[in-house]
């Protein structure tokens, strides 16, 4: 043991005589007794490892050389070369981490969610990230949206509006492509908590079609409407009902041009409307069989009603319609014009009130179901239910037009209700 720990004896013994240590003073110091630190020092017993650090506070010689000259670090040890594997390990458990939480949020519906965050942690992992599911509903209990809380791990001292330009800088486009929107403070329990939301749709992501499509339904189905009466939820409750694809135009529209968050609405709309009139008119050449498209963007819709004839004839549109005071609290919400969103939604019901029965329909939102009362949170519980119901309704009429029996039961969501 002795000739081991010579080095140590040497090296350790002269430290403490620089400072002009005695053993007996540093046994004290180190909190063990006299005859203890002396076995150590004498090179006859190896000193304990969790004691080491106190020696080093001592003797003034690093930790780690304590370890080396003790025998518990290997030979030729390289503090650069540990500390580069230690960061690597602990990169590589980051990222192990990241995606295992991913694959479990996904399994829970909250695939868009994880993809959002694990864009901003992978950014800068000083965020701490609560993702909350936002429920919506009465009578159909459905998370549409889900709500992602930011906040330091530890204070920076960077503003949260620097915070925030920050991330829409350096990922702006790739939340853009998800539909993720800046959420005010009005989400119970973060009011008053230094924090940032973000909004981000769950139903509404763009998506390819499933294992098992409903063959005997029109290759493609569009869902129209202004925006927030959620045509957009409509089209994907049907997509997932018959395990259809399903393309957002707006969000499409924000991946396929680069668009950041926070983009003006008439260069988003300029964009949605590019890919859905070329979409619409040529489906068959943009590969979208079996699919369901939504676009509820008055921008992109300006053309539409006139191209809506010439569309394919395996195309079977659906105008999610509602009365005019939604209309007035689409505006209010989407920062649209009233007249420009009364005059879309006027264009959109007569060039679908002239399709036959066979390739189109309107679907009713009434006024009277959503605003029985001045509540805006049960306001949007109802917009919810409103939109389940004319999805299922959307479902009944193409089987009735198209002579098919109900089938036993309906992929996804609906069917689970």
């Amino acid at each position: 043991m002795k000739s081991e720990m010579s080095e140590w004896v040497t090296v350790v013994g002269a430290a403490l005589r620089e400072r002009r240590v005695s053993n007996n003073a540093a046994a004290q110091m180190v909190g063990v007794s006299p005859a203890t630190f002396a076995a150590w020092m004498s090179g006859a017993t190896r000193p304990n490892v969790e004691a080491l650090p106190a020696i080093a506070k001592v003797s003034g010689l690093a930790l780690w050389r304590l370890h080396e000259l003790a025998g518990y670090l290997p030979e030729n040890y390289s503090p650069a070369v540990m500390a580069t594997q230690a960061i690597e390990s602990q990169q590589r458990l980051y990222a192990d981490v990241r995606r295992w939480s991913e694959q479990a949020l996904t399994a829970s519906g909250l695939g868009a969610a994880a993809r959002a965050a694990g864009l901003i942690l992978q950014r800068d992992p000083g965020w701490q990230v609560t993702i909350r599911p936002e429920l919506r509903g009465i009578e159909h209990a459905l998370a549409p949206h889900t709500v992602i809380g930011l906040e330091r791990s530890r204070p920076s001292g960077e503003s949260l509006l620097a915070l925030r330009q920050k991330i829409e800088n350096d990922l702006g486009a790739a939340l853009a492509a998800l539909g993720v929107i800046w959420r005010h403070h009005d989400v119970p329990g973060w009011r008053e908590r230094p924090a940032l939301l973000l909004e981000v749709p769950e139903d509404e992501q763009t998506r390819g079609r499933g294992l098992a499509p409903m063959t005997d339904f029109p290759n493609t189905i569009v869902t129209l409407g202004i925006p927030w009466t959620h045509a957009e939820l409509v089209g994907s409750l049907i997509a997932d009902a018959i395990d259809y694809g399903y393309r957002n135009m707006k969000t499409d529209a924000c991946a396929e041009a680069g668009l950041l968050m926070g983009a003006d609405q008439e260069t988003v709309g300029r964009a949605a409307a590019q890919i859905f009139t070329a979409s619409l008119l040529h489906p068959r050449s943009r590969l979208l069989d079996r699919m369901v498209w939504s676009c509820a963007f008055p921008d992109a819709l300006t053309d539409v009603p006139q191209l809506l004839p010439r569309a394919d004839h395996e195309t079977f549109v659906i105008y999610v319609r509602v009365g005019p005071q939604l209309v007035q609290r689409s505006a209010e919400v989407s920062g649209y014009d009233p007249d420009k969103c009364l005059l879309t939604a006027k264009k959109l019901e007569s060039a679908c009130e002239e399709l036959p029965t066979q390739r189109g329909m309107i679907v009713d939102i009434s006024d009277a179901r959503v605003f029985s009362d001045n509540d805006f949170e049960l306001f949007q519980h109802r917009m919810t239910d409103a939109a389940v119901d004319a999805a299922l309704t959307c479902l009944r009429h193409l089987l009735q037009v198209r002579n098919l029996p109900e089938p036993r039961k309906w992929h996804g969501y609906l069917g689970r209700i």
